[in-house]
């Protein structure tokens, strides 16, 4: 139930404190989100099922990662994206035999969480960072 906590209570202040340290924008998404305010963009569902493809066709998921440069409203945005792949402790939370009690938690928390049913070893999102890049770059 820690687990859950430290996802729910403190993932937010830790993203927005990394982001205002280090001029990008940080989060997490999935196409599988737990919370809404995750929800992959276009670019982002894009490249999720990319980083899918990559993964079924062997390359490991801890090394699937993806980077764009583009130009939105007259600013070069730099985009960066790293696979989170389901590791051993993500299990007790996102995996197929979650205890009772952790299903009621995560159902009190996040209705209409779709992050769960996972095994280890697969796609379970993406770590995404965007930045406008600084003038003179």
């Amino acid at each position: 139930m820690a687990a859950i906590d430290v996802c729910h209570i403190q993932a937010i202040p830790l993203t927005r404190q990394i982001s205002e340290s280090s001029g990008w924008q940080v989060g997490r998404t999935s196409l599988k989100v737990r919370n809404l305010d995750n929800a992959a963009d276009e670019v982002e569902r894009d490249v999720l099922a990319r980083f899918e493809q990559r993964l079924q066709a062997g390359e490991p998921v801890g090394t699937i990662e993806w980077m764009d440069e583009r130009e939105e409203n007259g600013k070069t945005i730099q985009h960066f994206m790293k696979a989170i792949p389901v590791q051993a402790p993500c299990m007790a939370c996102h995996g197929t035999d979650l205890a009772p009690a952790v299903s009621q938690q995560l159902d009190a928390l996040y209705p209409g969480d779709q992050a769960r049913g996972y095994t280890l070893g697969e796609l379970r999102g993406a770590f995404t960072l965007k930045r406008a890049v600084p003038p003179g770059s």
